[in-house]
């Protein structure tokens, strides 16, 4: 939130800067606004009539940099410091569709990385104790004669102590598969079939303990190459962590016609 105010305050200087503290450093820069934000104080520091380059300050000597921009039309460099002048983060971008981020913790563990590599986006983020916690890769197809759009999206994520929570599936397969979820212990949460984007048979769900939860059916209603919501069908089976079933529903053509509470 703080940089967002910053960044803020630094677009309304431009197109007011009869309201700013304006005070003369050296002969080629010169401070604009003097920002207070609890007990920090905060000194934009302006290169150029349309601040190509930006650098704000903590301290009033102009030391301490907290963030550093610099633009030349859709390239830009962003640069951010913690108040103790270790470094936050960085980013560069050469288009809309491609940036190349990092970001640390305090302690210095990266936190997130994203490399843009041709049509190829990746991310990467890790917990504070450096655990992977999200892997996931987009790939840009800039030749389908509609601008650039994302064509597939791959991804991974990790619970803490580095359990799986679900298993990945291939973006580009047109056939069925089957998406397999964990709890953070191991223990299998639910599964279910995608094909196209859409869950088709049988959403079993399991309590952590290992006792079935719900047994579910979903049906897509038409073949006719369009993607389609699927439809609820059949009976849907309640379990309680003991095993016992505790309520059944029925459905015909998505619709829910009866319900049975045990």
């Amino acid at each position: 939130m703080r940089w967002i105010i910053i960044s803020f305050i630094l677009t309304l200087a431009h197109e007011s800067q009869s309201q700013n503290c304006k005070v003369w450093v050296g002969d080629t820069a010169k401070v604009k606004i003097r920002i207070i934000e609890k007990d920090t104080v905060f000194h934009a520091k302006q290169f150029g009539d349309l601040c190509d380059t930006c650098i704000l300050f903590f301290d009033v000597a102009l030391k301490n940099k907290a963030r550093s921009m610099i633009r030349a039309g859709n390239n830009f460099i962003d640069t951010c410091w913690y108040q103790d002048g270790k470094l936050k983060s960085w980013s560069h971008s050469s288009s809309p569709e491609c940036r190349n981020d990092m970001e640390w913790y305090r302690t210095r563990q990266l936190r997130y990385y994203s490399k843009c590599d041709g049509d190829t986006n990746t991310y990467l983020e890790f917990y504070s104790t450096g655990q992977l916690k999200n892997k996931s890769l987009t790939y840009i197809d800039s030749t389908n004669g509609k601008g650039n759009s994302f064509a597939w999206h791959y991804t991974e994520e990790y619970y803490e102590n580095g359990q799986l929570k679900f298993l990945p599936m291939d973006p580009n397969s047109q056939k069925l598969q089957q998406q397999v979820r964990f709890y953070e212990s191991g223990a299998k949460m639910d599964s279910v079939g995608w094909l196209n984007g859409t869950r088709v048979g049988f959403l079993k769900e399991w309590h952590e303990g290992g006792q079935i939860k719900t047994v579910r059916e979903y049906v897509v209603p038409s073949n006719d190459g369009y993607l389609h919501d699927s439809k609820k069908i059949g009976t849907w089976s309640y379990y309680n962590e003991s095993g016992k079933l505790i309520k059944e529903e029925y459905y015909e053509e998505g619709k829910l016609v009866k319900t049975i509470e045990h």
